[in-house]
């Protein structure tokens, strides 16, 4: 694992969400880095459900309403564009080959983190924190901006900024 860990970025509307995450995201080895904020994405998006939807939480938990099909139903309903609902696929994709694989091929999970978009809101970071030199911190940023950049609309009820 790159020595990323030590890098300094600003999180706006510093809230528990954002919290818990940031120990999350410093604290974790590389597997638990990304099981853990696929959890959090998930979190944030069966808020969005509750709030936007009124949808209780034993329909969110049912195991027969998976991760894509409360994606679908955000983007279908307007409420969750890009970049926010790629870096959401993304999230889930790779916390998919962490979970189902023992030794994950790097190249491709850099491959999927490369494609991840910087959110426009929520997070600043320097320019020269790209997916090719820091795979990892870019991973983390772009996690953070999205999922707090979600919660942050959720709890202010306002549209995500795009």
């Amino acid at each position: 694992m790159e020595d990323e860990n030590n890098q300094q970025f600003e999180i706006e509307n510093k809230d528990e969400l954002s919290q818990m995450f940031s120990e999350t995201i410093f604290n974790s080895n590389e597997r638990d880095l990304f099981i853990r904020t696929a959890l959090y994405a998930e979190w944030v998006i069966d808020k969005w459900l509750e709030e936007k939807f009124n949808l209780p939480s034993e329909t969110l938990d049912n195991r027969f309403f998976f991760y894509d099909l409360k994606l679908d139903i955000l983007k279908n309903a307007g409420e969750v564009v890009d970049p926010y609902l790629h870096n959401l696929k993304e999230i889930s994709q790779i916390r998919n080959r962490y979970a189902h694989k023992l030794e994950p091929e790097e190249e491709s999970i850099k491959r999927m983190i490369a494609t991840m978009i910087k959110p426009p809101a929520g997070i600043r970071f320097a320019e020269n924190i790209t997916p090719e030199k820091y795979w990892l911190l870019y991973f983390k940023l772009c996690s953070i901006g999205t999922i707090n950049e979600m919660y942050q609309a959720i709890v202010s009820k306002r549209p995500l900024h795009v």
